[in-house]
């Protein structure tokens, strides 16, 4: 029987309590191939190599049954989480006075997404991802991505979270057609120009992004393949870099 957890965060000077209620064990295993920093930290990334190496997730079950190993890795998770969108948060907010729709591209279970969406309040939020990839596992860099989530799952984590009732629009392109729409930001967040080249998406990004609407995605530093970064300067300029970690970058850039 699923453990339930609720982690309670600060969030903008209030509390925010988080509930997993749409998580099952299939979902909690795609979270801790998601995000493994605190798995790392704590010298357990031996249940990850086993995953990349055979696709076995039994050591990734081994550690969702430790109970109190769950609860301090949703805190520390969450936190980053949190920390992760008020970055981009307030770069976006030095650029852009409002922000009424928004997409994510790999989305995962949409926990950044989350936090953004409670921030900045966008009336529409569109989820992209490729969910699952039978045969492919892997955390490094690839010609295409390896998938681990489930749209649904990342639909009903942000409607049990969220304060207020955006319309949540989720894709995965293996199984539909992209939308021809138009939104004033997207995000890639170790994604697109991480894990595989942006130039499956490029024509996508471009053509979504309102004028002067912002694009925000991770570009790996080392690479052996065409990652795809080098944008029409009549498409999109570069305005800064938000963060930076060991081996990537994260840049904004503004749709002219």
């Amino acid at each position: 029987q699923k453990t339930a957890y609720e982690i309670r965060l600060s969030l903008v000077g209030s509390e925010m309590c988080i509930r997993d209620s749409p998580f099952s064990e299939e979902d909690y295993i795609n979270l801790l191939l998601q995000r493994t920093d605190f798995i790392v930290k704590n010298g357990l990334d031996s249940a990850v190599s086993h995953w990349a190496n055979s696709g076995s997730t039994e050591g990734i079950k081994e550690l969702i049954s430790n109970k109190p190993f769950m609860q301090e890795y949703l805190e520390d998770t969450l936190k980053k989480c949190q920390l992760e969108a008020t970055n981009i948060i307030s770069h976006v907010k030095q650029t852009s006075s409002h922000i009424e729709s928004f997409l994510s591209i790999g989305c995962g279970n949409a926990l950044v997404e989350m936090f953004i969406a409670q921030q900045i309040r966008p009336s529409i939020i569109y989820l992209i991802d490729i969910e699952q990839t039978p045969g492919k596992h892997h955390h490094g860099l690839a010609k295409n991505g390896a998938g681990y989530t489930s749209l649904q799952t990342a639909v009903k984590f942000l409607e049990s979270n969220l304060d207020y009732r955006p319309v949540i629009v989720a894709i995965n392109p293996l199984q539909q057609n992209l939308p021809s729409i138009k939104v004033d930001l997207i995000i890639s967040l170790f994604s697109a120009g991480f894990h595989y080249s942006m130039n499956q998406y490029r024509e996508f990004m471009t053509s979504s992004t309102l004028r002067g609407g912002l694009l925000i995605f991770d570009e790996r530093k080392r690479h052996d393949i065409p990652l795809g970064f080098e944008f029409n300067c009549n498409e999109f300029a570069n305005l800064k870099c938000c963060s930076a970690g060991s081996g990537h970058e994260r840049k904004l850039m503004i749709r002219i």
